[in-house]
């Protein structure tokens, strides 16, 4: 498959790419993800209603394969053979705008279901809007269970045949992700001969209706409304093409996942949600994207709000008891971004009434810090570099002296608990090197002196180091260690922190890197840079940045759209070329 990005002046392809998909959001909650052909149950358009998510198209296009498919940015197209679609989201809206120069044979599969919810106990009917045969231009779709009742609403300039028949579905995707089920029942509504499409979707009837009429009828002011706030946003800061066009990609990305003005998605398709930690790691990059100093200022204020004196938050926005989920590291980052906000005497009255002086090593219970899948309770470096740049920040905003004594008699034990003379060891209690070293350096750089610092992490990267033909990044765990799986193993999380190399730990390995000696760790500085770009561009979901690789080779894994993938590497790329010192 060839695939292209265009936007503004810059314009750039390549030939030979595999198994890629695109992305599109609507800023609301909703999305469409979308392959070659369906591979798996969180594929299609997704729309949120009553702040509940739900799958609705299972599948809408023709049949054939995609011999190119183009990034626009504000919408993406596909090339098949000599047909051509175009897939449009407009931002605000509960619809899909679908295009074709061939307007025959358009299949429309739904699939109504919760996002997590794999039951189907529904019935589909099929209503006509319009009495007569030759003007068919609206259709709507009733799906009803015993609770609710949901209305899709498709709005053509042409003829439609319902087909009303269920297909058995297997997704690949699924199944190698060993992520159960793998086989579904989805319902083929209709076959559309119409070279416009707007599909739309509501618990209510007439608002369906009305959606989708208003859609249709003002498809080309909203494609350039789209257009000009994407373009905003665009810029050209580097000279190299492909990272400026990464560049972009990422910036774009992490405004599409923010939505509304309430908050930004962890990931999509799976993590549609406000997640503490997530969001604060995200937050330095997101203020540098054009018209989201807002939402950076009310996501700070959400999580001041919701922090404990007990160092512990709720990891997202909607649990809000222990069983639910725990963020033991996410209270540190607040104080790590609060630089990146104007922090009025209001904010500093909470932070100063929050903060703990205590001079106690933090410790966690299992599945609190970031590598949640694994236990790791015990006592980490990163937890007690956020509370070292915890005491260090208050002393800057208070002058209060007591912080500063507080941070020195702290950062004395943990240097002498965790710092051996060659290594950071990640615990007290498990001696296995993982790459919360690098963490450790962005978060609290002052534990270590620059000698010390690029001791620790030439030892580092000889324990975690991947090579790749296409760069290199780092595993989540020490290679030699019995516990490493190169490949990524999927929904068992067998590789998930044991092994799988994070994006967004790399990108902020190379902010660290460049720090400590750009010219010591130029070598694994660009080979991040260039792996990241890559499956940026031309891997996975394109011009999104994915949450995983395996170690063993780059590969797009996991969440397909990582906001803290995309943060870091607008971050990472902030750094490098911030006094044109990086030499491409």
């Amino acid at each position: 498959m060839k695939i292209t990005h265009i936007i503004s002046k810059w314009k750039i392809a390549r030939d030979n790419c595999k198994d890629c998909s695109f992305l599109l959001t609507n800023k609301r909650g909703g999305y469409l993800w979308l392959t070659d052909s369906p591979a798996s149950r969180y594929q299609g358009a997704f729309f949120v209603e009553n702040s509940k998510i739900y799958r609705v198209i299972e599948n809408i296009g023709i049949r054939g394969i995609v011999d190119e498919m183009i990034n626009r940015f504000w919408c993406v197209e596909r090339i098949k053979e000599t047909s051509l679609e175009r897939f449009f989201m407009p931002y605000g809206h509960n619809c899909i705008v679908y295009e074709t120069a061939s307007n025959q044979g358009i299949e429309l599969t739904l699939d109504i279901k919760e996002s997590y919810i794999n039951t189907s106990e529904g019935v589909y009917t099929v209503e006509r809007e319009s009495e007569k045969e030759s003007k068919k231009d609206m259709l709507i779709i009733k799906y009803k269970t015993k609770e609710e009742t949901f209305y899709v609403a498709v709005k053509i300039s042409g003829n439609y045949k319902i087909n009303g028949k269920f297909l058995e579905r297997k997704y690949s995707y699924d199944e190698n992700r060993k992520s159960p089920p793998f086989i579904r029942k989805v319902y083929n509504a209709a076959e559309i001969n119409s070279p416009v499409i707007v599909v739309s979707f509501s618990k209510d009837k007439n608002s369906a209706l009305a959606e989708a009429e208003f859609v249709f009828n003002n498809i080309e002011k909203l494609k350039k409304k789209q257009l000009s706030e994407i373009l905003k946003i665009a810029s050209e800061k580097i000279k190299d093409v492909e990272i400026n066009m990464a560049y972009n990609c990422a910036k774009i990305m992490l405004y599409n996942l923010a939505i509304d003005d309430s908050g930004v998605y962890a990931g999509l398709p799976w993590f549609f949600q406000f997640w503490a930690r997530d969001e604060l790691i995200s937050l330095k990059a997101l203020g540098s994207i054009t018209g989201m100093q807002k939402l950076k200022e009310k996501i700070f204020d959400r999580w001041l709000a919701n922090a404990e004196k007990k160092e512990k938050m709720s990891a997202n926005i909607n649990m809000e008891n222990r069983e639910a989920g725990i963020s033991v590291d996410a209270f540190g980052w607040l104080f790590k971004r609060a630089g990146e906000v104007k922090l009025s005497r209001e904010r500093t009255r909470i932070m100063n009434e929050i903060a703990d002086v205590s001079t106690e090593l933090l410790t966690n219970e299992a599945h609190e810090t970031w590598m949640d899948t694994i236990a790791r309770q015990g006592t980490r470096i990163e937890l007690q570099a956020l509370k070292l740049n915890m005491l260090n920040s208050m002393y800057r905003v208070t002058g209060n002296k007591l912080y500063k004594i507080k941070e020195e008699i702290l950062r004395k034990e943990v240097r002498e608990k965790f710092w051996n003379g060659t290594i950071l060891v990640d615990s007290l209690q498990e001696p296995i090197v993982r790459p919360n070293i690098f963490l450790t350096a962005y978060i609290y750089p002052e534990l270590l002196n620059e000698m010390e610092w690029v001791l620790c992490s030439e030892n580092a990267l000889k324990r975690l180091w991947c090579e790749w033909d296409y760069g290199g990044g780092i595993s989540s765990a020490d290679k030699t260690n019995p516990l490493f799986v190169d490949s990524y193993s999927g929904e068992d999380n067998k590789s998930y922190h044991n092994g799988d190399s994070w994006f967004w730990l790399n990108n902020l390995a190379a902010i660290v890197l460049w720090k400590i000696d750009r010219k010591k760790f130029y070598y694994f500085i660009k080979k991040i840079l260039y792996a990241s770009t890559t499956e940026i561009l031309w891997m996975g979901a394109i011009g999104n940045h994915s949450e995983i690789t395996s170690a063993k080779q780059l590969s797009s894994c996991g969440c397909i759209s990582q906001a803290w993938s995309a943060a870091m590497f607008i971050e990472m790329v902030n750094e490098l070329f911030s006094d044109n010192s990086f030499m491409i």
